[in-house]
Protein backbone atom coordinates (compact mmCIF):
# COMPACT_ATOMS: atom_id res chain seq x y z
CA UNK A 1 0.00 0.00 0.00
CA UNK A 2 2.71 2.27 0.73
CA UNK A 3 4.25 1.41 -1.87
CA UNK A 4 1.63 2.04 -4.18
CA UNK A 5 0.76 5.39 -3.03
CA UNK A 6 4.92 6.35 -3.27
CA UNK A 7 4.44 5.55 -6.76
CA UNK A 8 1.11 7.63 -7.09
CA UNK A 9 3.47 10.92 -5.47
CA UNK A 10 6.02 10.26 -7.65
CA UNK A 11 3.61 10.14 -11.13
CA UNK A 12 2.05 13.11 -9.77
CA UNK A 13 5.46 15.23 -9.31
CA UNK A 14 6.50 13.88 -13.05
CA UNK A 15 9.41 11.77 -11.85
CA UNK A 16 10.94 10.94 -15.09
CA UNK A 17 12.75 7.77 -13.26
CA UNK A 18 9.50 6.09 -12.25
CA UNK A 19 8.00 6.66 -15.94
CA UNK A 20 10.94 5.04 -17.25
CA UNK A 21 10.59 1.92 -15.04
CA UNK A 22 7.17 1.54 -15.46
CA UNK A 23 7.97 1.77 -19.24
CA UNK A 24 10.14 -0.77 -19.01
CA UNK A 25 7.57 -3.55 -16.67
CA UNK A 26 7.15 -6.73 -17.91
CA UNK A 27 3.17 -6.31 -16.99
CA UNK A 28 2.95 -2.44 -17.90
CA UNK A 29 0.00 -2.98 -19.54
CA UNK A 30 -2.17 -4.50 -16.30
CA UNK A 31 -0.27 -2.07 -14.09
CA UNK A 32 -1.93 0.54 -16.34
CA UNK A 33 -5.14 -1.13 -16.24
CA UNK A 34 -4.85 -1.45 -12.44
CA UNK A 35 -4.44 1.94 -12.10
CA UNK A 36 -7.07 3.26 -14.72
CA UNK A 37 -9.38 1.25 -12.94
CA UNK A 38 -8.64 2.49 -8.66
CA UNK A 39 -8.24 6.12 -9.90
CA UNK A 40 -11.13 7.01 -11.61
CA UNK A 41 -13.14 4.85 -8.96
CA UNK A 42 -11.68 6.77 -6.12
CA UNK A 43 -12.43 9.81 -8.27
CA UNK A 44 -16.07 9.07 -8.83
CA UNK A 45 -16.62 8.27 -4.99
CA UNK A 46 -19.03 11.92 -4.85
CA UNK A 47 -21.09 9.82 -6.51
CA UNK A 48 -21.93 7.94 -3.33
CA UNK A 49 -22.65 11.73 -1.70
CA UNK A 50 -26.28 11.06 -3.61
CA UNK A 51 -27.29 8.15 -1.18
CA UNK A 52 -28.68 9.59 1.67
CA UNK A 53 -31.21 11.84 -0.85
CA UNK A 54 -32.42 8.65 -3.06
CA UNK A 55 -33.27 6.92 0.25
CA UNK A 56 -35.35 9.47 1.70
CA UNK A 57 -36.91 10.40 -1.53
CA UNK A 58 -40.37 8.96 -1.51
CA UNK A 59 -41.29 5.93 -3.40
CA UNK A 60 -43.96 5.82 -6.21
CA UNK A 61 -46.19 3.76 -4.09
CA UNK A 62 -45.97 5.98 -0.98
CA UNK A 63 -46.12 9.33 -3.16
CA UNK A 64 -49.67 7.47 -4.25
CA UNK A 65 -50.45 6.79 -0.60
CA UNK A 66 -49.78 10.41 0.66
CA UNK A 67 -52.00 11.79 -2.41
CA UNK A 68 -54.84 9.62 -1.58
CA UNK A 69 -54.42 10.80 2.03
CA UNK A 70 -54.79 14.51 1.39
CA UNK A 71 -57.85 13.99 -0.74
CA UNK A 72 -59.25 11.94 2.22
CA UNK A 73 -58.30 14.64 4.32
CA UNK A 74 -59.80 17.56 2.13
CA UNK A 75 -63.10 15.77 2.00
CA UNK A 76 -63.78 15.44 5.49
CA UNK A 77 -63.53 19.13 5.92
CA UNK A 78 -65.60 20.12 2.99
CA UNK A 79 -69.28 21.42 3.97
CA UNK A 80 -72.19 19.06 2.99
CA UNK A 81 -73.33 21.58 0.33
CA UNK A 82 -69.87 20.52 -1.28
CA UNK A 83 -70.46 16.71 -0.77
CA UNK A 84 -70.09 16.45 -4.91
CA UNK A 85 -66.98 17.40 -4.62
CA UNK A 86 -65.94 15.27 -1.36
CA UNK A 87 -67.29 12.36 -3.35
CA UNK A 88 -65.12 13.08 -6.14
CA UNK A 89 -62.19 13.59 -4.24
CA UNK A 90 -63.21 10.03 -2.39
CA UNK A 91 -63.44 8.74 -5.78
CA UNK A 92 -60.00 10.28 -6.33
CA UNK A 93 -58.62 8.71 -3.09
CA UNK A 94 -59.67 5.34 -4.35
CA UNK A 95 -58.17 5.57 -7.78
CA UNK A 96 -55.01 6.31 -6.42
CA UNK A 97 -55.36 3.47 -3.62
CA UNK A 98 -55.80 1.10 -6.87
CA UNK A 99 -52.89 2.41 -8.44
CA UNK A 100 -50.71 2.27 -5.30
CA UNK A 101 -51.59 -1.62 -4.94
CA UNK A 102 -50.42 -1.76 -8.77
CA UNK A 103 -47.09 0.01 -8.11
CA UNK A 104 -46.13 -1.54 -5.04
CA UNK A 105 -47.15 -5.36 -6.92
CA UNK A 106 -44.14 -3.63 -9.49
CA UNK A 107 -41.48 -2.99 -7.34
CA UNK A 108 -37.91 -5.04 -7.50
CA UNK A 109 -38.48 -8.01 -5.29
CA UNK A 110 -35.48 -6.22 -3.49
CA UNK A 111 -37.50 -3.11 -3.04
CA UNK A 112 -37.09 0.30 -4.04
CA UNK A 113 -34.57 1.64 -2.03
CA UNK A 114 -32.26 -1.12 -2.04
CA UNK A 115 -32.54 -1.32 -5.92
CA UNK A 116 -31.54 2.57 -6.03
CA UNK A 117 -28.26 1.58 -3.73
CA UNK A 118 -27.63 -1.27 -6.28
CA UNK A 119 -28.45 1.17 -9.42
CA UNK A 120 -25.55 3.59 -7.67
CA UNK A 121 -23.26 1.28 -7.03
CA UNK A 122 -23.68 0.14 -10.74
CA UNK A 123 -23.10 3.57 -11.86
CA UNK A 124 -20.15 4.26 -10.06
CA UNK A 125 -18.33 0.65 -10.65
CA UNK A 126 -18.94 1.83 -14.73
CA UNK A 127 -16.58 4.72 -13.88
CA UNK A 128 -13.45 3.18 -15.38
CA UNK A 129 -15.43 1.40 -18.67
CA UNK A 130 -17.53 5.08 -19.38
CA UNK A 131 -13.99 6.88 -19.34
CA UNK A 132 -11.70 4.21 -21.18
CA UNK A 133 -13.84 4.54 -24.41
CA UNK A 134 -12.54 8.49 -24.76
CA UNK A 135 -9.52 7.94 -23.12
CA UNK A 136 -7.51 5.45 -25.21
CA UNK A 137 -9.29 6.56 -28.44
CA UNK A 138 -7.03 9.58 -27.73
CA UNK A 139 -4.32 7.14 -26.80
CA UNK A 140 -4.36 5.34 -30.29
CA UNK A 141 -4.69 8.67 -32.16
CA UNK A 142 -1.73 9.80 -30.10
CA UNK A 143 0.55 6.58 -30.83
CA UNK A 144 -0.30 7.07 -34.37
CA UNK A 145 1.43 10.72 -34.64
CA UNK A 146 4.01 10.16 -32.20
CA UNK A 147 4.73 7.21 -34.67
CA UNK A 148 4.93 9.31 -37.30
CA UNK A 149 7.15 11.73 -35.76
CA UNK A 150 9.66 8.91 -34.80
CA UNK A 151 8.67 8.03 -32.07
CA UNK A 152 10.45 4.58 -30.68
CA UNK A 153 8.23 3.33 -27.72
CA UNK A 154 6.24 0.72 -29.08
CA UNK A 155 1.86 0.19 -28.40
CA UNK A 156 2.14 -1.21 -25.27
CA UNK A 157 5.22 0.96 -23.50
CA UNK A 158 2.69 4.56 -25.28
CA UNK A 159 -0.31 3.63 -23.82
CA UNK A 160 0.90 2.45 -20.44
CA UNK A 161 2.67 5.48 -19.79
CA UNK A 162 -0.75 7.81 -21.47
CA UNK A 163 -2.57 6.06 -18.90
CA UNK A 164 -0.63 7.34 -16.03
CA UNK A 165 -2.39 10.82 -17.16
CA UNK A 166 -5.48 10.07 -15.28
CA UNK A 167 -3.81 10.13 -12.05
CA UNK A 168 -5.45 14.05 -11.23
CA UNK A 169 -8.62 12.51 -11.71
CA UNK A 170 -9.04 12.06 -8.46
CA UNK A 171 -9.72 15.88 -7.73
CA UNK A 172 -13.00 15.18 -9.49
CA UNK A 173 -14.24 13.48 -6.23
CA UNK A 174 -15.89 16.81 -5.54
CA UNK A 175 -17.32 17.39 -9.22
CA UNK A 176 -18.68 14.02 -9.61
CA UNK A 177 -20.96 14.96 -6.27
CA UNK A 178 -24.46 15.93 -6.68
CA UNK A 179 -25.82 18.82 -4.49
CA UNK A 180 -29.32 18.17 -3.05
CA UNK A 181 -29.37 22.49 -2.17
CA UNK A 182 -29.31 25.49 -4.33
CA UNK A 183 -26.23 26.46 -1.40
CA UNK A 184 -24.52 23.41 -1.85
CA UNK A 185 -25.08 23.57 -5.81
CA UNK A 186 -23.13 26.41 -5.92
CA UNK A 187 -20.38 25.81 -3.41
CA UNK A 188 -19.66 22.28 -5.27
CA UNK A 189 -19.86 23.90 -8.79
CA UNK A 190 -17.24 26.59 -8.14
CA UNK A 191 -14.94 23.86 -6.48
CA UNK A 192 -15.68 21.07 -8.62
CA UNK A 193 -15.02 23.21 -11.72
CA UNK A 194 -11.52 24.75 -9.88
CA UNK A 195 -10.52 21.38 -8.98
CA UNK A 196 -11.65 20.20 -13.10
CA UNK A 197 -8.93 22.88 -14.33
CA UNK A 198 -6.37 21.75 -12.20
CA UNK A 199 -6.72 18.22 -12.94
CA UNK A 200 -6.98 18.94 -16.52
CA UNK A 201 -3.80 20.95 -16.49
CA UNK A 202 -2.06 18.29 -14.43
CA UNK A 203 -2.92 15.47 -16.46
CA UNK A 204 -1.70 17.37 -19.69
CA UNK A 205 1.84 17.69 -17.66
CA UNK A 206 1.48 14.27 -16.92
CA UNK A 207 0.92 13.66 -20.94
CA UNK A 208 3.69 15.74 -22.10
CA UNK A 209 6.03 13.73 -20.00
CA UNK A 210 4.94 10.39 -20.59
CA UNK A 211 5.08 10.90 -24.36
CA UNK A 212 8.68 12.24 -24.25
CA UNK A 213 9.67 9.20 -21.95
CA UNK A 214 7.88 6.43 -24.20
CA UNK A 215 9.31 7.59 -27.26
CA UNK A 216 12.53 9.24 -26.21
CA UNK A 217 11.43 12.77 -27.47
CA UNK A 218 12.26 16.55 -26.20
CA UNK A 219 9.79 18.10 -23.96
CA UNK A 220 9.20 20.85 -27.35
CA UNK A 221 8.16 17.68 -29.52
CA UNK A 222 6.36 16.26 -27.02
CA UNK A 223 3.98 18.78 -26.46
CA UNK A 224 3.41 19.18 -30.71
CA UNK A 225 2.81 15.63 -30.88
CA UNK A 226 -0.23 15.85 -27.98
CA UNK A 227 -1.66 19.42 -29.72
CA UNK A 228 -1.63 18.14 -33.28
CA UNK A 229 -3.49 14.84 -31.94
CA UNK A 230 -5.82 17.33 -30.33
CA UNK A 231 -6.24 18.99 -33.41
CA UNK A 232 -6.74 15.82 -35.73
CA UNK A 233 -9.55 14.46 -33.05
CA UNK A 234 -11.29 17.42 -31.96
CA UNK A 235 -10.79 20.20 -34.59
CA UNK A 236 -10.75 18.59 -38.05
CA UNK A 237 -12.29 15.23 -38.07
CA UNK A 238 -15.86 16.87 -36.75
CA UNK A 239 -15.06 19.58 -39.08
CA UNK A 240 -14.77 16.44 -42.16
CA UNK A 241 -17.63 14.46 -40.51
CA UNK A 242 -20.04 17.75 -41.28
CA UNK A 243 -19.06 18.60 -44.25
CA UNK A 244 -19.48 14.70 -45.24
CA UNK A 245 -22.82 15.21 -43.65
CA UNK A 246 -23.55 18.21 -45.53
CA UNK A 247 -22.79 16.79 -48.62
CA UNK A 248 -24.75 13.85 -48.01
CA UNK A 249 -28.12 15.87 -47.11
CA UNK A 250 -27.56 18.71 -49.35
CA UNK A 251 -25.70 17.05 -52.49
Amino acid sequence: MRSALSTYSRILQLDTDTFVTIKHLDDRVWFALRFFVIVTLIGALGKWALLGSLMNQPTLPEIAHQVADISDMIAGYLPEWLGFLATFLQDVADLVLGIETKLAALAPPIGTRSSRVVLLFGQWLSTPFNLMAYWFGYALVLAGVARWFGGRGSLTQHLSLVTLAIAPYILSIVGNIEPTSIIASVGVGIAGRALVVIGLAWSAAILVRAVAVAHEFTIGRSIAVLLIAFILLYVLLPLALSLTAAFVFFG
